[in-house]
């Protein structure tokens, strides 16, 4: 997927113009790197505020943005995670649920590895 056509599919979900899509994402993402960077915590606590104030699904992406390197010093985001499975949060558990199947029809689509 490009660029643009991320752009346009989030555009196109939200109703939104692509100018008001950008500003949004780039304020959040400030936000949050404002919290990662001088919170005591760090990137956990920037985690727990993007939990309450985008809810399960922005956290459970952002989770897994920060993981994207397969970095084995990033356990602590698995840790921070695992907080919101482990709590029994139905929210987030159908997030993650919604993704594995996502991930699995993906790897259905590119044939076997």
């Amino acid at each position: 997927m490009s660029n643009l056509e991320m752009l346009d599919k989030i555009c196109k979900e939200t109703k939104q113009s692509p100018e008001m899509v950008r500003e949004v994402a780039a304020k959040a993402l400030r936000e949050l790197n404002c919290i990662a960077t001088f919170d005591e915590k760090k990137a956990t606590a920037a985690l727990m505020e993007c939990y309450w104030a985008f809810g399960a699904e922005a956290v459970y992406y952002l989770g897994g943005i920060m993981l994207g390197g397969g970095n084995p010093d990033d356990s602590w985001v698995h840790e921070t995670l695992a907080c919101f499975i482990g709590c029994g949060n139905e929210e987030f558990n159908a997030v993650r649920d919604g993704w594995i199947k996502l991930v699995e029809k993906h790897k259905g689509l590119r044939g076997p590895s």
